[in-house]
């Protein structure tokens, strides 16, 4: 997303004024609805808890509840379902202790609107990828992340102010818009940015795609494995990463399930993705659920 207009204007074949205009107007028509730093909290030593619940609520207490997860601060992504469970929540903590903290706090303020919750956990993110379209062989455009490793990045105060304001403000503000922020040098924040993109903490910036102007449809689907051996945990890998209506997935550790945030065009694709992936896993696939993405919160 911050490549300049320039830039994209010279892999798309059109003006820069004409790039800008289109941006703007994707924007405004909603069809993005943000730019923002995609983050990898594994880098920061972090660990990611799934939880799952099943809602019983008036309208007004719904309300309340999704405005209550939108906002939890140890919370980066939640959705509401339609199907076996109501609401959809990934935790993020430092260990088993943090998340059990989190978690209370929660049961805490749901009370009797808790019907039932089920949590998985640790969880292992393998892929993140919210493009829509593919046209890298029109553009000469491939986006490729840094190699970075399994080194866990140590960050400051600094280095924290920076990655809000980027995810919660603009991800496209320049170097001295976010310098003024975070009330730090322009050469500073610079450096500070690029070192968060080349250590691996920032994977890459993207525009936040709004699936239903574009009559997209995404659900959640959880496979549960009854015997994985590590060449079939590769195949799944390889298979998941060339799926390109896969944008994000997770590997449950400890627990051989995975999940995945699949966007079609109608349920029929849907059908058509799980018997492909039932076909080609039938040997290791204990079962399969699948719900529908009403809201992301």
């Amino acid at each position: 997303s911050r490549l300049k207009p320039k830039e994209i204007a010279s892999k798309v074949g059109l003006s820069k004024n004409a790039v800008t205009y289109r941006i703007n107007r994707l924007v405004k028509e909603s069809y993005i609805k943000n730019f923002s730093p995609m983050t990898d909290f594994q880098k920061l030593g972090l660990y990611s808890y799934d939880l799952f619940l099943k809602i019983r609520s008036s309208t007004e207490e719904e309300k309340k509840i999704k405005k209550y997860f939108a906002e939890h601060p140890s919370i980066i992504w939640t959705t509401t379902l339609f199907g076996k469970w109501d609401l959809f929540a990934q935790i993020i903590a430092k260990d088993v202790k943090d998340f059990s903290k989190v978690l209370e706090e929660i049961t805490i303020f749901l009370g009797n609107n808790a019907e039932n919750y089920e949590v998985q956990f640790p969880i292992r993110r393998i892929k993140i990828d919210r493009t829509v379209f593919d046209y890298q062989k029109e553009t000469g455009y491939k986006f490729k992340p840094y190699d970075t490793g399994e080194i866990i990045i140590k960050i400051d105060d600094l280095d924290k102010k920076i990655l809000q304001y980027l995810c919660t403000k603009d991800g496209l503000a320049s170097y001295k818009e976010v310098a003024r922020a975070v009330s730090a040098s322009l050469e500073t924040t610079r450096n500070r940015m690029i070192a968060l993109l080349k250590n691996g903490v920032i994977v890459r910036y993207a525009p936040g795609i709004n699936y239903e102007k574009l009559e997209l449809q995404t659900y959640l689907v959880i496979v549960n494995f009854h015997y994985l051996t590590n060449k079939s945990i590769q195949e799944i890998y390889i298979y998941i990463n060339h799926n390109k209506n896969i944008k994000i997935a997770f590997e449950t550790i400890g627990k051989q399930e995975f999940h995945f945030y699949v966007t079609v065009k109608s349920p029929k694709d849907l059908e058509n993705l799980i018997k492909i992936f039932r076909n080609e896993f039938h040997d290791t696939i204990l079962n399969l659920d699948h719900m529908l993405i009403t809201e992301e919160l």
